[in-house]
């Protein structure tokens, strides 16, 4: 049986990263920490990505409109950060 390739601990990408600082971060202004209620934030970074097929923006809604909390077939994006390969 082959061993499972862990692709969090490895510098082996199928596709080329693209490194970026962030220049501003700007946190849900009604985020909790008591209850993690709306624990998201925008980086803004210093330059902008450079779009391919494994590299697109993803889509926000209006600050005004209300979204149900979730329906089948919706897309949701999520992420990670390490400060180095085995180490979150």
């Amino acid at each position: 049986m082959d061993a499972k390739l862990n692709y969090t601990e490895s510098t082996s990408e199928r596709k080329p990263h693209q490194d970026r600082h962030a220049k501003h971060i700007s946190v849900h202004p009604t985020f909790n920490n008591k209850n993690l209620y709306y624990d998201f934030a925008l980086v803004h970074t210093d330059i902008e990505f450079e779009l391919d097929e494994h590299i697109y923006p993803i889509c926000l809604p209006n600050q005004h409109e209300t979204l149900p909390l979730y329906n089948e077939g919706d897309c949701y994006a999520m992420g990670y950060g390490k400060d180095s390969f085995g180490k979150c």
